[in-house]
């Protein structure tokens, strides 16, 4: 299990998993909706290593995700993980 840089709080739980089935539906021939979850909560957690206001990070993660999975869909290469 993955530790963060801040305590996930339960409704920032609850917007992500919301995030991962919206993510799964729009990009159901790409990902799964686990691995899809996996990719939206570690893009969370590196958000949150730097972040000092918490608030909308599961939105921001949603965006960035979307952003992975269009890459991944265009068959386009994603960047490395630092």
């Amino acid at each position: 299990m993955m530790t963060s840089h801040a305590t996930v709080t339960v409704d920032q739980e609850m917007a992500l998993a919301n995030a991962a089935d919206r993510l799964a539906e729009e990009f159901a021939g790409v990902r799964d909706r686990e691995a899809i979850s996996r990719l939206l909560h570690e893009t969370h957690h590196q958000l949150s290593a730097h972040a000092t206001v918490t608030g909308h990070l599961p939105t921001l993660a949603e965006h960035h995700t979307r952003q992975l999975l269009l890459q991944l869909r265009d068959g386009l290469r994603l960047p490395d993980a630092d």
